[in-house]
């Protein structure tokens, strides 16, 4: 955040930070950054955003949280590693920077652009519902506990 924030250009913005990351940020003194801790069912954050920040930046694999995030309907920027896996709907589903400024200028975008969050949220969802349907996720889990005692 102390690299992007300076370059967000809206001034009524507030940004909340849930999670486990919550318990490493000591102090916060700009007053648009609001440590909200952790929650017990992630929906409850999801519910309090009008627009998702995946600025993780290493990991592998597909990044459960922008899926969340595609999947609840939010528009979403990340970072490339955020969006790892999701190379096909770069720009369209999601928008996507690794530098500061551009992350920034993707933020403000979305925060000004009320036609874009509406769309990038409606192709979120829809990319999520049919790519990533319940049955499609737990169908294995599923198949394994109906047949535990075959195991």
């Amino acid at each position: 955040m102390n690299e992007v924030l300076p370059h967000i250009q809206s001034a009524d913005v507030q940004f909340l930070i849930f999670g486990y990351i919550s318990t490493l940020i000591e102090k916060v003194t700009d007053p648009r950054i609001k440590v909200m801790g952790y929650v017990e069912h992630a929906f409850e954050a999801y519910n309090q955003i009008d627009i998702g920040i995946n600025p993780v930046r290493w990991g592998s694999g597909i990044k459960i949280k922008t899926l969340e995030l595609l999947g609840h309907g939010i528009p979403t920027v990340v970072t490339s590693e955020g969006g790892r896996g999701l190379d096909d709907i770069n720009g369209s589903v999601f928008l996507c920077a690794d530098d500061p400024l551009t992350f920034a200028n993707h933020i403000d975008t979305l925060i000004n652009d009320y036609e874009l969050r509406l769309s990038l949220s409606e192709k979120g969802y829809e990319y999520i519902r049919l790519h990533y349907p319940e049955e499609n996720c737990y169908q294995i889990l599923i198949d394994i506990l109906r047949n535990k005692d075959s195991i």
